[in-house]
């Protein structure tokens, strides 16, 4: 089905008038590719052994897929001439570099990102990456979709395209392939990514790990942004989602202050209960040198703090900072 899918495009192009130069050029058009020439040996071998494409061929103009001509003859002519460009294509020389930017292509929405030029419109980067994600890895597919999440195309010489839309694209070759033939080395790559940055498995988001669009300082502010605005806005659910998630609940901000005096100073007691039965420093000193229980403005969770060994810290509560014009002190 792959195989028919690519032929008939082939043949529409060829019924529009369109030529392999056509192809070289916007592939390099797509890739900043300054070469895209034609393995004329493989071509001729393709041509001459493709007993199963030729047969593709010829059951789709018996079942009259192909755009109708006014002859038998010129309706087998075009048949004959979407094969050879079908074939011709698929001996077209690339390397991983050039792949890699054709798929960042694909990621930025069909605009080259190194030189801003729209190359496909955006309806058709939707069907091509969901063509990509649903059997660009041949009988492969549904297994790697499963596992790694992620639309990919591979070809029978052992090259490999991931894109991750809105990120960027993975190229690799390498040679030896799996019975689904899918490069072997080129999964494990894409397997071991996946296992450091949160980006490639569209699927699957933890947090804990590595943002490949970020330095790893960016993923933890961002992290304990989102953990500490929680705590003040008094959204336990988050709190609770990020925790699970492996995310430090002793993190702090530049003041080091921890969720857990910002709940406190908040007045949140259900998320202050959460964060002490979850092992948050309850005696953690602040930037000022307070601890939680010196922002403490409610009975019940000053109670609770001492009962579970909370302590006055050596300095200043950011509660008495305030002066009595509202006017915060640094």
């Amino acid at each position: 089905m792959i195989n028919a899918g690519a032929i008939m495009v082939s043949t529409l192009l060829v019924n529009e008038g369109k030529a392999i130069e056509d192809f070289q050029e916007f592939y390099k058009k797509a890739s900043c590719a300054k070469r895209a020439d034609i393995d004329l040996p493989l071509y001729k071998e393709e041509a001459l052994t493709g007993h199963t494409n030729h047969a593709l061929k010829s059951l789709m103009l018996a079942r009259g897929a192909f755009p109708k001509k006014a002859t038998h003859e010129e309706q087998k002519q075009l048949a004959d001439d979407g094969l050879d460009f079908y074939f011709i294509q698929c001996s077209m020389l690339v390397d991983v570099e050039g792949l890699a930017r054709f798929g960042a292509m694909l990621a930025n929405g069909g605009v080259n990102p190194s030189t801003g030029e729209r190359c496909i419109g955006p309806a058709t980067v939707k069907a091509t990456v969901t063509l990509m994600q649903t059997c660009g890895m041949y009988d492969g597919a549904g297994k790697f979709t499963k596992e790694h999440g992620v639309p990919a195309k591979s070809g029978v010489s052992g090259d490999l395209m991931t894109v991750i839309p809105g990120t960027g694209s993975i190229g690799s070759w390498s040679p030896p392939l799996n019975d689904e033939g899918n490069s072997i080395r080129g999964i494990g790559l894409v397997e071991k990514l996946s296992q450091i940055y949160s980006n490639v498995n569209l699927f699957h988001k933890d947090p804990v790990m590595s943002d490949m669009t970020r330095k790893h300082y960016q993923t933890t502010l961002q992290t304990v942004i989102a953990l500490c605005s929680a705590a003040a806005s008094g959204d336990l659910e988050t709190v609770h989602r990020l925790h699970i998630q492996g995310i430090d609940i002793n993190s702090s901000d530049y003041d080091n202050r921890t969720p857990l005096h910002i709940a406190v100073a908040g007045g949140h007691f259900d998320i202050v209960k959460y964060l002490v039965t979850n092992g948050a420093n309850i005696n953690s000193l602040d930037r000022w040198r307070a601890t939680p229980l010196d922002d403490a403005t409610n009975q019940a969770i000053s109670e609770f703090l001492i009962k579970h060994g909370a302590k006055r810290g050596e300095g200043t509560a950011t509660s008495q900072l305030m002066d009595q014009s509202g006017v915060f002190e640094n």
